[in-house]
């Protein structure tokens, strides 16, 4: 049985809502597990550096793989806040055809003539949200850099 014209809208609607919740829930976990493992990783140089201070041979050793060390969590963090950027456009862009479907479905819906400026994407969340990580990631990778210059 073939679906109404306002049915496959909403049925586009509701996939569109779950496809962006699917991108919020992705991105923050991402976000949450790639901060964890920085911040693991230069707490454990931190204590192998200031351990192998104390001994001679082994800070010299150190010391030889520290700027790769460095180097690669530095360009992982550059991808990142490209990832953010990439996000926030994605998130952008499908809030803005959520929104145009929304104006059909409500246009197309006989008891209802005022198109409303509610939108059900919450696009200032999601922007404020990419923000505050890209800035923790250009934070983190500034992190990774003071590392070269300390030790």
């Amino acid at each position: 049985m073939p679906l109404s014209q306002s049915e496959s809208i909403e049925n586009r609607l509701k996939q569109l809502h779950e496809y962006n919740r699917q991108i919020a829930q992705l991105i923050i976990a991402w976000f949450t597990f790639f901060v964890t493992v920085n911040c693991a990783m230069m707490g454990w140089l931190l204590v192998t550096l200031t351990s192998a201070k104390q001994i001679a041979d082994s800070h010299h050793s150190i010391e030889q793989v520290l700027p790769l060390i460095v180097v690669l969590f530095a360009l992982e963090n550059i991808l990142g806040i490209c990832a953010c950027f990439v996000v926030r456009s994605h998130f952008l862009h499908r809030a803005a055809l959520t929104h145009k479907i929304e104006a059909t479905l409500v246009r197309t819906d006989s008891e209802s003539s005022v198109v409303s400026d509610f939108q059900t994407v919450p696009v200032g969340l999601y922007s404020k949200a990419l923000w505050l990580m890209t800035f923790s990631l250009i934070f983190l990778l500034l992190a990774w850099f003071s590392f070269l210059f300390i030790f």
